[in-house]
């Protein structure tokens, strides 16, 4: 459990897909068959009609991609709404002052109050305000969508089991049952709704999946034919380069001009994540003869297939085992750290590592020099030159030379997060993930049983946002600063990170929809009750009304801003 923990507080990311193999020949595919997802996916499906010969394939490809080969939508600027839509008879009426603010902000209503708007009650940890490209709004059980600028762009025809949000400039929409996809823009169809699945997450490039029956394809940004798919074949993208896996030969295409750049003998292929902590460019690990190896977007093979399983990549290092024993590789594929430790967890510039059951820390990934002996029940890598360590069931914090700057005294672990300053530590608690406690210097200026989520709530704000959001036992948002300080005190029902570039965060009390500053001062309040979603960009959203008889709509509207 320490482990998957650890695993969560680093941020790891690992996305399966399917290996390669060594490089045979280029011979021209015979067909580009494959499965899905961008972040690679396999089929489940077998292609029904005929795939074609390879000349024709390629030929195809190469007619059909669009300039730029991008989503058309996602670079055309979303429509204005002209005038607010005609009022229903569900509509309510609004007050005729929707905010009141003393720092010049406002409220600018694009719709009557008669939709109907929920959240997902499925989503964990704190509710928080949806972050979204495109807006929901129900009448007569049917939904519309409305752009980021809160322009209503399709009738009400669709049916509510399709996600929230756009992806790549295009939504994924239901009706009558069957999926298709929409520009976010401007609504107009790329793919008509007869298909049982559709969608732009999984391909990457602006591409699109649609599935029906027991045929898949994937198809270029404005909706024409790339390939089909038979099952069990594996499609993903990584930088620009497009890997199909079909009948044990991955073959890896341009998607600028659909040629084909190499191919490879593979059993399985995976996407080895890069992103995480940087904007490093994916690789790819393959399988060839049960063995894994590494190769790079352009399927130049960067480390034999000689090794157990290739893992996950932290910034420029991946883990890899063979015979049973892990080690690490850099990103050129070179082995830094030898295959001869019983476990090892991957940090950001150090690992710890296992031998024996017990856990000591590489502190230099390039050289494989150790830092810690390992001598400890448990330790993680180094964060802010620390590492949280356990000895006789207590957990303590040392530093890099080994020495124990908090004694092994807390029951739970204790964590080094980056967004708090040098020297303030975070104690578990015992209420779960999340729960938690600050400490400095043997003082504890949090008590464990608050919760912390952290600096980024649904993506909006930025990555060295100073405000980390907090709640009380009572279930009472705030903000604390990296030394543990409230800097805005646990009084909302509802709290939002800081938007990214605004300098304000959206906030619900005795349901009302708040904007604060960073003072933690009102600068707008509103009549409204709920805050179903928003775009941070436009700041438009869609808002709730609750009148005196309980009656609950919702509307879409814009925060404007002081000029």
């Amino acid at each position: 459990m320490k482990k998957v923990i650890c695993a969560l507080m680093a941020a790891i990311v690992f996305v399966g897909c399917t290996p390669v193999s060594t490089p045979v020949n280029n011979e021209v595919p015979s067909s580009p068959s494959s499965s899905s997802s961008s972040q690679s996916s396999s089929s489940g499906t077998e292609s029904t009609g005929s795939s074609g010969s390879s000349s024709e394939v390629l030929d195809m490809i190469r007619d059909d991609l669009p300039s730029g080969s991008e989503a058309q939508s996602s670079s055309q600027p979303a429509p204005m709404p002209e005038q607010l839509p005609d009022e229903t008879a569900a509509a309510l009426e609004l007050p005729a002052t929707l905010a009141t603010s003393n720092a010049g902000y406002g409220i600018e209503l694009l719709s009557p109050a008669q939709y109907d708007s929920s959240l997902d009650a499925q989503r964990s940890g704190p509710r928080g305000f949806l972050g979204m490209d495109v807006f929901m709004l129900r009448q007569n059980g049917k939904y519309a969508y409305a752009n980021e600028n809160g322009k209503i762009i399709t009738d009400f025809l669709y049916d509510a089991d399709v996600w929230w949000g756009a992806d790549g400039g295009v939504i994924p929409v239901s009706r009558d049952g069957k999926q298709g996809i929409i520009s976010a823009a401007d609504g107009r169809e790329i793919v008509p709704c007869e298909y049982d699945f559709a969608s732009a997450v999984f391909c990457g490039n602006g591409l699109l999946e649609v599935c029906k029956g027991e045929q898949t394809k994937i198809l270029n940004a404005d909706g024409s034919p790339r390939y089909e798919l038979e099952r069990g074949d594996q499609f993903c993208v990584i930088g620009d380069s497009e890997f199909l896996l079909q009948d044990g030969m991955l073959r890896i295409y341009s998607h600028k001009d659909g040629s084909l750049i190499t191919n490879f003998a593979c059993e399985d292929l995976q996407v080895a994540a890069r992103t995480a902590l940087g904007d490093e460019e994916d690789a790819a690990t393959f399988q060839v003869n049960g063995k894994w190896g590494i190769c790079d977007s352009d399927g130049n093979v960067l480390m034999s297939p000689v090794y157990d399983n290739a893992l996950y990549y932290i910034s420029d290092y991946i883990t890899i085992r063979k015979d049973g024993k892990c080690g690490i590789a850099n990103y050129k594929g070179e082995v830094v750290v030898k295959p001869e430790w019983d476990d090892l967890i991957l940090g950001r510039d150090s690992a710890s590592v296992c031998r024996d059951d017990k856990w000591g820390v590489i502190g230099d990934l390039d050289t494989g020099e150790l830092a810690i002996e390992p001598h400890y029940d448990f330790v993680t890598a180094f964060t802010s030159g620390y590492a949280s360590f356990e000895r006789g069931g207590k957990w303590g914090i040392m530093d890099r030379e080994g020495n124990e700057i908090v004694a092994p005294q807390y029951q739970n672990q204790l964590y080094i997060p980056e967004y708090l300053e040098r020297g303030y530590f975070q104690v578990m608690g015992d209420e779960g993930f999340g729960c938690a406690g600050i400490l400095h210097q043997g003082e504890m200026i949090l008590p464990t049983d608050h919760y912390i989520w952290g600096n980024r709530l649904n993506g909006y704000a930025n990555e060295e946002e100073p405000y980390i959001l907090f709640s009380t036992p009572r279930d009472k948002y705030g903000f604390f600063d990296g030394t543990g300080k409230i800097v805005i005190d646990a009084q909302y029902d509802i709290l939002n990170s800081f938007i990214d570039g605004k300098e304000v965060a959206f906030a619900s009390k005795d349901r009302k929809i708040l904007l604060l500053d960073r003072q933690g001062k009102t600068v707008l309040e509103t009549v409204f009750s709920d805050l179903v979603a928003f775009n941070p960009k436009t700041m438009v959203g869609v808002f709730q009304y609750t009148n005196e008889a309980g009656v609950t709509k919702a509307c879409l509207a814009k925060v404007t801003f002081p000029k």
